[in-house]
């Protein structure tokens, strides 16, 4: 009985390192990241700005940077306060006056075994046939208004005559297909295309996925024809084409823009 009662008693203390480790490490996540100087203050309001400044610098100019001054003596911090110090380190810089930090992307041959594409697949537990295809981009943070993402998003998701999605679901092989980016990170950004399946799909998901293809080398074609097409006709069509997806993109975004509602403040804040 008595050693029954020794083990329990290490099992709890074990319990409760184990929480006051997690809680120290939380603390001093918040403290590092949750700064005056990471701090974005969003006011808006029919006042002038000079009211708004005097409202807002008052309360929150005094506001103290405590790891700021704890940075100035490492020696300071615990050995939690450390840890999450230098990892904070290994994190891109987000900020968007800052260069883009360099290419890295979330796939790497030298990583999955030295061979693309990485083939991945799964047992869901409950009854669904899904297909994601992800395909690593250099960042796209500083040129959003010509983001390879947007325009790939906008003819891949198609659902018109024509399209991938038009001729798989006339095949059978699909029901939904949906194109965006996974990851838009200041290093990277990961494009995903998500396919439901049907059962005659998930019988098919090569041919699924060579039809994709087959409209990703159409598109990659087109776009080299107009930037380096030898014969003036073909290029010019192609950069009408070119010029043509773009207008439509944009018409869609200008009618998003003009029938979206109210957001949040921080969104409509500049």
């Amino acid at each position: 009985l008595p050693a029954s009662s020794s083990t329990s008693t290490d099992e709890e203390k074990e319990e409760e390192d184990s929480a006051n480790y997690v809680r120290e490490a939380l603390l001093a996540f918040h403290a590092r990241h949750y700064r005056p100087e990471n701090m974005v203050i969003v006011i808006v309001g029919p006042q002038s700005l000079d009211t708004l400044e005097e409202w807002v610098v008052p309360r929150f100019a005094p506001m103290i940077d405590r790891w700021s001054l704890k940075q100035k003596d490492t020696t300071s911090f615990t050995e939690i306060e450390q840890l999450i110090n230098d990892a904070a380190t290994d994190a891109p810089e987000t900020r968007y006056d800052k260069p883009l930090p360099p290419y890295h992307p979330a796939f790497q041959p030298k990583i999955q075994g030295g061979s693309w594409p990485v083939l991945l697949t799964t047992l869901p537990l409950r009854s669904m046939r899904k297909l994601v295809l992800l395909f690593p981009l250099p960042s796209v943070r500083k040129v959003p208004d010509r983001s390879p993402v947007s325009i790939l998003s906008h003819l891949l998701g198609h659902e018109g005559p024509g399209s991938s999605f038009a001729a798989l679901q006339d095949a059978g092989y699909l029901s939904s297909l949906s194109t965006g980016s996974r990851i838009a990170a200041p290093d990277q950004t990961l494009l995903q295309i998500d396919v439901s399946l049907t059962e005659d799909g998930e019988t098919h998901w090569t041919k699924v996925v060579e039809t994709l293809f087959q409209h990703c080398r159409l598109l990659y074609q087109t776009a080299l024809t107009a930037r380096d097409g030898k014969d003036e006709t073909e290029r010019s069509a192609a950069l009408n084409d070119l010029q043509r997806m773009w207008g439509e993109i944009s018409s869609l975004n200008s009618m998003n823009f003009h029938q979206t509602s109210p957001s949040a403040a921080y969104s409509f804040a500049p």
